[in-house]
Parts: structure tokens; sequence; C-alpha cells
């Protein structure tokens, strides 16, 4: 039964440590994920209520200056912990993520599809 405890108590944080994963992944930082577990950040719903200082992201030798704006941030981090975010392959953005799930994309509202602005009567798009 001790045994088992243990089993459980790793999986449970092997979980969490994905979810940190899943979300640095889902924003491109994913080549960070061993240095927030070395770090004990290994649980995300703590990264999202912690506030990332310059010395803090020092430590954990995030130098790119977009890098550290995305983890000041905490770009993205509710749709991960909500659950609700697809998994994002490494090195995609959120804009590559909306591609993929339409119905979180902002939608922008054009002319041109029903030429209603348009100088062109004739209603076609032979470009």
């Amino acid at each position: 039964e001790e045994a088992y405890l243990v089993i459980s108590n790793s999986a449970s944080a092997e979980a969490e440590i994905g979810r940190v994963a899943r979300w640095l992944t889902g924003i491109g930082l994913l080549q960070y994920t061993d240095r927030f577990v070395e770090a004990g950040l290994d649980d995300l719903d703590f990264i999202a209520q912690m506030t990332f200082e310059d010395r803090d992201l020092d430590q954990l030798g995030v130098t790119i200056l977009g890098h550290r704006k995305k983890l000041a941030s905490h770009w993205r981090i509710a749709e991960f912990l909500k659950g609700g975010s697809q998994d994002v392959p490494a090195g995609e953005d959120k804009g590559k993520a909306e591609e993929a799930n339409p119905s979180e994309a902002p939608t922008v509202a054009t002319t041109e599809a029903s030429g209603a602005d348009s100088d062109d009567d004739s209603g076609s798009d032979d470009d």
C-alpha cells in the first residue's frame, strides 16, 4: 500500500508537469520545461499566480526578450488552466492554433466577400 501511494503521488506530479509542458509547448517555449521543473515550477496553478520578476527569468535562463514577455504575462495560461485549449505542436503559436480551432479565433469583418464597398459592380472576384 505504501508503494501505491508513492506511485500515485508520482503519477500526479507527472500529470501536473505535463500541464506545464503543454502550456510551454502551446506558447512555443517547450525548451524551458526542464528548467521549470528543476526550479520547482511544476504546478500550473502556482505558476499562474506567481509574478515573474527579471531575476526569476534570469534564473530560468530565459534571455530572449519575447520569451520573457510571454512568461511574465502568463500568455495563454488561462486556456490551459481551464483545460479547454487544444495541444499545440512545439514551435506553433496561437495564430496557428486559432486556424485549427476557428471558434476561438477573433473575427474580422471584411467587405471583399460581399462586395459591399467594392467599386466593381460585377460581383466577381476574378484576379
